[in-house]
């Protein structure tokens, strides 16, 4: 039984306290846990007077998913929940979706975040519970994750959808998981004790359905079967399974949260000992940092490859940044920390990696690590990040598109007919036009520096005038007859 203050407690630390959202919306699948959930919320939000939307997705696989998700609003209604059901066509059978949990996952973070927008809801609750994170840990594991991928699940994340604006024009959602603190166990047992009914969803129980399926059962079924039915004679068997038991399992992922915590103290150590510094006219980094606080420690990597992954994050147009520390541990920074311990030291190194240029030098009298990024230059052949909008909306900012993943741009003219091309900058290529239709200006002579490669070059064209502009370098010539907005990814 989950107390009612333990829970106000558990929901506090997710949210903040001095300033309540007017609404929370719920994900409620109608099972043991999401019912629980909303029955738990339901009692805490009559104390803070916070309003309960609860979004129930119908996946359409089970044939009486309809009549359950109809059954479940009424029960949620009672408690002063709103309740909306949300229907997903697949458009195949769903064993034919090699990818189908990721495919409806994606499906239900899309409509979470549609109705959360609808609902001036900047949260919404998930009902993951310690069973959830044991199983994220097993499947991570399986999957060769890093140290902080196996550090699993977070009370409070970013809905995990591609941001369709800069932040400060449209905040993502944020997920919160009160409930990853309690067992499974503790949740039936409040249901029960709390005369909460629930539906067994029995594609739960299908271990051939999805990963997720298949761990449940190991964790819950197989091992624990296993571990009866072997004898305590054979010690190493006992050992292996005991190890893959829940408790076992436990025990571990613990020590690895520890570890995480402990390189999450040096890394914002490091940010403190660090200077950083971004030029946003063409991101480019500047990064000053010392080895006695990362590389000089036992897991020195880690902290370095850590802090690099939050510093690099405006800069990089990897297509996958998420992945990115995977990259950072295991090749940049080892490359990192074979060059400074070895005979060439003084040489200064550089390297490309995640589409970022590094120029790397080395101090040893000061152990300071200099670093210079820049955007890794486009390969011949390579399929450039070019832009063609051919006739932009007049008197309306129009959507934000992003260029290279690392810059934000929108538009606004009052002028029908106007096309827009946006495109890497390249000196070699673009600088004798550019200069032209600037006006021959030699303030504008910055442009041959190649530092300014690749930033966003944004050519306009209407009824036969063409004008440019680089937003990123407050550029713009006479007849541009566009206004641009623009911001970093980040």
């Amino acid at each position: 039984m989950i107390p009612d203050h333990l829970f106000s407690r558990s929901i506090l630390r997710c949210l903040d306290s001095k300033q309540l959202p007017s609404t929370l919306c719920i994900a409620l699948s109608g099972g043991v846990d999401s019912m629980c959930l909303t029955y738990l919320l339901s009692r805490w939000a009559k104390k803070y007077s916070v309003g309960l939307k609860a979004i129930t997705i119908d996946h359409s696989y089970r044939k009486e998913s309809a009549n359950e998700a109809a059954l479940i609003g009424r029960c949620v209604e009672k408690w002063g929940v709103q309740h909306v059901v949300h229907k997903i066509e697949y458009g195949a059978d769903i064993e034919s979706i090699t990818n189908f949990e990721e495919v409806a996952r994606t499906r239900r973070y899309e409509i979470f975040d549609r109705v959360c927008r609808g609902s001036n809801a900047s949260h919404i609750c998930l009902a993951h519970t310690l069973d959830d994170q044991l199983e994220t840990f097993m499947q991570r594991l399986r999957h060769n994750s890093s140290l902080f991928g196996l550090a699993g699940l977070k009370d409070v994340a970013t809905i995990p959808l591609p941001a369709t604006a800069p932040a400060r024009v449209r905040s993502p959602v944020r997920v919160i998981r009160p409930l990853l603190g309690f067992w499974k166990t503790e949740l039936v047992a409040t249901c029960k004790e709390s005369g909460v009914g629930w539906f067994e969803d029995y594609t739960n129980d299908d271990v051939g359905l999805t990963e997720r399926n298949m761990l449940r059962y190991m964790i819950n079924s197989y091992i624990p079967a296993q571990l009866s039915e072997t004898a305590r004679s054979n010690g190493e068997r006992v050992r292996l399974l005991q190890s893959a038991s829940k408790e076992g399992l436990l025990e571990t992922y613990g020590e690895v949260r520890e570890v995480v915590a402990t390189v999450r103290d040096q890394v914002r150590a490091l940010h403190a000992a660090s200077n950083v510094s971004l030029d946003k006219s063409n991101l480019s980094l500047r990064l000053s940092t010392p080895t006695s606080l990362s590389l000089d420690l036992p897991n020195g990597v880690s902290v370095l490859s850590r802090w690099l992954y939050e510093v690099l994050c405006p800069i990089s147009a990897s297509k996958h940044y998420h992945w990115a520390y995977a990259k950072l541990e295991r090749h940049l920074v080892p490359k990192i920390k074979q060059h400074i311990t070895g005979s060439d030291a003084a040489a200064p190194l550089k390297i490309n990696y995640l589409n970022v240029l590094f120029d790397i030098t080395y101090h040893d009298s000061t152990k300071t690590l200099n670093v210079y990024c820049t955007r890794q230059p486009f390969i011949r052949n390579e399929s450039l990040p070019s832009i063609q909008i051919d006739n932009l909306v007049p008197l309306a900012w129009s959507r934000w598109y992003i260029f290279d993943r690392r810059f934000w741009l929108s538009f606004y003219t009052e002028n029908p007919g106007v096309k827009v091309r946006i495109e890497p900058y390249d000196v070699k290529i673009h600088f004798k036009a550019a200069h032209e239709l600037l006006g021959n200006d030699k303030e504008h002579e910055f442009l041959r520096n190649k530092k300014y490669n690749c930033i966003p070059m944004i050519t306009v064209h209407h009824q036969g005038r063409t004008g440019i502009a680089f937003p990123t370098c407050n550029v713009y010539s006479d007849d541009i007859l566009v206004k641009v907005d623009w911001d970093t990814r980040v």
